[in-house]
């Protein structure tokens, strides 16, 4: 789950056409996820050409009052791909 928030959180910055994937990635656990729900929160912290830094916030969510506990941490290096060259181009 944090592996695609951070990705999806690159993915809206780069141009149309592009892609990404996951480099690295380490994850802290803190706490069993207990509770309705889980979320994940990314925020880029670093927007670079071809590598970019992520980080996310896992929490759990208790639907009745809306209490959260943080569950993981987690910083991802993801990287940036170019899209497919047009195989019938002439160059």
């Amino acid at each position: 789950m944090a592996d695609t928030a951070a990705s999806l959180a690159v993915l809206t910055l780069v141009p149309k056409g592009h892609g990404v994937v996951a480099a690295e990635y380490k994850v802290n656990f803190l706490e069993p996820a207990v509770g309705d729900h889980v979320e994940a929160r990314a925020k880029v912290r670093r927007y670079g050409r071809t590598l970019s830094l992520v980080e996310v916030e896992t929490v759990s969510v208790a639907d009745a009052d809306g209490s959260e506990t943080l569950c993981a941490v987690s910083t991802h290096t993801i990287m940036r791909l170019e899209p497919p060259k047009d195989e019938t181009a002439q160059t």
